[in-house]
């Protein structure tokens, strides 16, 4: 399987941006090397092969041909290509310039920044090694240090499309929206022809809820390059992050399933190169915003996965069928894949999955696909058996996997991260699962089980999934009592009035659907002088539409918005811990309800106000609930939630009660091992049938 993702590069001896060959003048080599600028691969693949025959030695021939097998897509060739060159002639900076990007390409991001330095430590002007030495960085957390390179690049080389197409990946990967988007503009102005900006600009304006002017600039990119499939993936496939109206949510939808028919009949996997181009599509964005709408997605999840299926199978044909059973006897081989074992949502719900079945009766393995580690990925690989750190290529985790022998694969998450559309469509265990980290059903054939919350799922609930439903004890998860902190935020909200009590809803803005605006609004109605919190989306112009949004619904209740709302910056988890506690009354979101949130909500003590969704997804409140014994914060409809939530901040006794009785009763949700008795009997019973009793119903 290849990748025809490219990078900004030289190619010269000592030269810079311009290629001059020196030696062997006239030479084959310099046919080849005028083929290679000329973008015609073949032919000089085809010379330099015959070069490398005749003279193996050189480093131009070596140099030269391990660009060209990066070009084609194979990484894994053009290395030791390269390396060679730079064995033969160590002073080579463009040979290391070029080297990083072949190290990129292969996730190896730390040799690739090594590879840079050393490149401008030879040459301080070479413009490919100053450029995309801040994406390797970017890629190993290291933001600062980024943005420090990609200005260094763009001081010295300020009429650079590509190095300021590159500085404003990294402020779009720093959340500056809109310093990312003059980047972008300001690339295409330097080099309209330079498709890549148009793609990133396109990223950068859907990132800013402006998915209009997006599609413009993925179009105008494909019209530039119509073989990048990823920018016509991104045009069809756009989604809006915010809505408005609930007219709006019905287009969207139905573009998004017009964008998928076209992108199904788009995508050939018929030779190579159909197949990388549809393998840089696919894993370039999920449809993640499209399961914030409200609806139930099991049919286009199940379309979507067919598509997801067609390209991967091709892409990996060895992986295409079932996996072989495991020879019965010896401890059960669980895998569990996810791009989230470090400080993330997916992590808190899910480690002790991970990290406390019985390491005499199972063999833990754990598959990383992120760059991303932190101290909570330290802690979860000392906890597991096999910790995998597979940051690289889609190969690499494919054989990884496969090499695990695994009686079992559990996904936590899937539809968060592009990259594991690719992985999940394929047979890599015999059995094969998926867990409520994003709480849709995949859609895929390749997934046998979806591992829910027997409290959390409706009557009939089985006909939203394409998986069998099995419902683990309980909420299904062991969640660690967090530690609160005692860290405070400052003046969270400086207009607050002393006497005025909060509501907090502390759901990102994406889960918050236009319909159900007018319910804070009657909140506000109803109780009088009080203050809602909210948090701010990821950049100022998501927020300024949501906060457009909210007041049209104060404004038509002949409230004042400002009196009334407060906006609160996104903030660190003390901070979060903070303002749950300066807050009164935890108002879950509709729909999409909070489920980590809600969590740490509940070990400050507060009571979370919710009101059930059709779908688990928008009953997660509605478990925990439940199972603290607090049914009287589980709302019937509308009305009956505006009266909960106006109840709890009229009548401070009637809140201090509730607040005692969660303290008092919060044990029964967290560190559930109920839950974890449910997950390994499930283990056993899908492994090992023939001698195992399962408490877990199906």
């Amino acid at each position: 399987m290849n990748s025809r993702k490219k990078s900004s590069h030289v190619f010269g001896r000592r030269f810079g941006g311009h290629t001059s060959i020196t030696a062997m003048p006239q030479s084959p080599f310099v046919v080849a090397a005028n083929h290679y600028r000329a973008g015609q691969l073949a032919e000089a693949k085809r010379i330099l092969d015959r070069l490398q025959a005749e003279r193996p030695d050189h480093a131009d021939v070596l140099h030269l041909a391990g660009l060209v097998q990066r070009d084609l897509g194979e990484p894994e060739q053009a290395l030791p290509l390269i390396e060679r060159a730079i064995v033969l002639e160590p002073g080579l900076a463009a040979a290391y310039a070029n080297l990083g990007t072949v190290l990129s390409a292969l996730k190896r991001f730390g040799d690739a920044a090594s590879s840079y330095e050393r490149a401008l430590a030879l040459d301080p002007n070479n413009r490919a090694a100053h450029s995309n030495l801040s994406l390797a960085l970017v890629e190993l957390g290291r933001y600062d240090d980024a943005l420090a390179a990609a200005h260094i690049a763009a001081k010295r080389h300020h009429t650079s499309a590509e190095v300021m197409n590159n500085l404003g990946v990294i402020h779009k990967t720093r959340g500056e929206i809109a310093l990312a988007i003059e980047c972008f503009t300001r690339a295409r102005q330097l080099n309209p022809k330079l498709s890549l900006p148009h793609y990133n600009l396109g990223a950068a304006l859907q990132d800013a809820g402006r998915t209009d002017d997006a599609i413009v600039a993925f179009e105008q990119c494909t019209a530039l390059n119509p073989d990048f499939k990823r920018a016509k993936w991104a045009a069809l496939m756009a989604l809006p992050i915010l809505y408005d109206t609930e007219e709006e949510i019905r287009r969207a939808r139905q573009r998004w399933i017009d964008g998928l028919e076209a992108m199904d009949a788009e995508l050939s996997v018929d030779d190579p190169k159909g197949i990388d181009d549809a393998v840089s599509a696919v894993t370039d964005r999920t449809n993640f915003f499209l399961h914030y709408q409200g609806c139930n997605d099991r049919a286009l999840q199940e379309k979507f996965g067919a598509l997801l299926t067609r390209v991967a199978t091709k892409a990996f044909p060895e992986a295409a069928t079932p996996a072989a059973v495991a020879a019965t006897g010896g401890p059960i081989k669980v895998g569990f894949l996810s791009s989230h074992f470090r400080h993330h949502t997916v992590c808190k719900l899910f480690r002790s999955w991970v990290t406390d079945l019985d390491r005499a009766r199972f063999e833990t393995h754990v598959f990383h696909t992120s760059a991303r580690c932190d101290e909570t990925t330290r802690q979860v690989a000392e906890s597991v058996d096999h910790y995998h750190w597979l940051a690289g290529t889609h190969s690499a985790v494919v054989d990884a996997v496969r090499r695990a022998k695994l009686d079992i694969l559990i996904y936590l998450d899937f539809g968060m991260d592009a990259r594991n559309q690719l992985l999940a469509p394929l047979h890599l265990a015999p059995v094969q699962c998926v867990t409520w980290g994003h709480p849709v059903t995949t859609g895929l054939h390749s997934i046998d089980y979806f591992l829910t919350s027997e409290l959390m799922e409706p009557e009939g609930a089985e006909d939203h999934y394409s998986e069998t439903l099995v419902r683990l004890p309980n909420l299904s998860i062991s969640y660690r009592l967090p530690e609160t902190g005692h860290a405070t935020t400052g003046a969270i909200d400086p207009e607050r009035p002393a006497d005025a009590p909060v509501f907090l809803c502390s759901q990102s803005l994406f889960k918050l659907l236009p319909q159900f605006d007018p319910l804070y609004a009657r909140i506000a109605k109803a109780v009088g002088r009080c203050r809602l919190w909210f948090i701010a989306g990821d950049n100022r112009e998501l927020t300024n539409r949501f906060r457009k949004r909210l007041a049209r619904a104060f404004r038509a209740l002949d409230l004042e918005p400002e009196a009334f709302v407060h906006i609160i910056d996104r903030m660190d988890q003390q901070a979060f811990f903070a303002m749950n506690k300066a807050a009164d009354v935890v108002l879950d979101s509709p729909m999409w309800s909070g489920g980590n949130t809600t969590m740490e909500a509940i070990a400050c003590g507060k009571p979370v106000v919710t009101l059930p969704g059709p779908m688990m997804r928008g009953r997660h409140t509605y478990a925990i609930n439940r199972m603290l014994g607090m049914d009287e914060l589980i709302a019937q409809d509308e009305d009956h939630y505006i009266a909960i939530a106006a109840r709890l901040g009229t009548d401070a006794t009637y809140r201090a009660r509730i607040s005692r009785d969660i303290e008092h009763w919060s044990g029964r949700i967290f560190d559930d091992r109920a839950a974890i008795q449910g997950l390994k009997d499930f283990i056993i019973h899908a492994c090992r049938p023939a001698v195992s009793t399962p408490s877990a119903g199906r």
